[in-house]
C-alpha cells in the first residue's frame, strides 16, 4: 500500500492531542507513548475510522504495568518503568522524568546487550546526568553509569542487592522527592 498517507506525531504537546475537530487526553503524557498514539491515530484514519471511534478506543487505553506507572507514597512520586530496559527505554525514562525536590533513580542493569553493554550504561548515564540528583545502581554492569557520575560530581553508587539500594533510598527520599 502507499505509505503517503501516514504522517507519524513527533511533538504532540503533553498530554492533549488533537485530530480533525476532536481534543482528547491521553491516558499517559510521556513523549514516546504520545508520538505512538499519534502515529496509530494516523493509521486509524487511513483505515477509516471516524473520530468517535478512535475517541473511544483512546478512552480505554492504560499505561502498561512497569512502563511509567505513576505511584505516590507520602509525598514521594514513584515512577515505575522497570520493564525489559534498553537504552532507548532508559533514556526516554530520563527524558519524561517529571521534576521535583530532588529526582533519585533506582537502576537496575541493562542485562544482554553482549559488546554494547559498557558503551549503553555509559549513553543512559550521559543522558541521565543533567537530569537525576542522585544515581543508585543495582548489577556491576552499572559501574560505568556510576563512575561517569563521580567523575562530573555527582552524586552515585553501586549496590550489590536490590534490597540495600531501597534501603537506601528509603533513607535518601523525603516529600516531594520523584523517584
Amino acid at each position: 500500500q502507499d505509505t503517503a498517507g501516514f504522517k507519524a506525531v513527533q511533538a504532540i504537546p503533553s498530554p492533549k492531542t488533537w485530530f480533525s475537530e476532536c481534543t482528547l487526553k491521553a491516558p499517559f503524557s510521556e513523549p514516546q507513548l504520545l508520538e505512538n498514539l499519534g502515529a496509530a491515530v494516523s493509521i486509524a484514519k487511513y483505515l477509516g475510522m471516524n473520530d468517535e471511534e478512535i475517541l473511544k478506543g483512546i478512552q480505554k487505553l492504560k499505561p502498561f504495568k512497569h512502563r511509567g506507572e505513576k505511584i505516590e507514597k507520602k509525598g514521594v512520586l514513584f515512577i515505575d518503568d522497570s520493564y525489559n530496559a534498553s537504552p532507548v527505554a532508559a533514556k526516554a525514562a530520563f527524558k519524561s522524568m517529571p521534576k521535583g525536590k530532588k529526582r533519585l533513580a533506582l537502576f537496575g542493569a541493562m542485562k544482554e546487550l553482549g559488546a554494547f553493554e559498557t558503551e549503553s550504561h555509559v549513553e543512559v548515564a550521559e543522558c541521565a546526568l543533567p537530569i537525576i540528583d542522585e544515581l543508585l545502581c543495582v548489577g556491576k554492569e552499572c559501574q560505568p553509569m556510576v563512575d561517569l557520575f563521580k567523575k562530573k560530581g555527582r552524586l552515585a553508587k553501586l549496590f550489590p542487592s536490590k534490597e540495600e539500594a531501597t534501603q537506601h533510598l528509603k533513607d535518601i527520599m523525603e516529600a516531594g522527592d520523584v523517584v
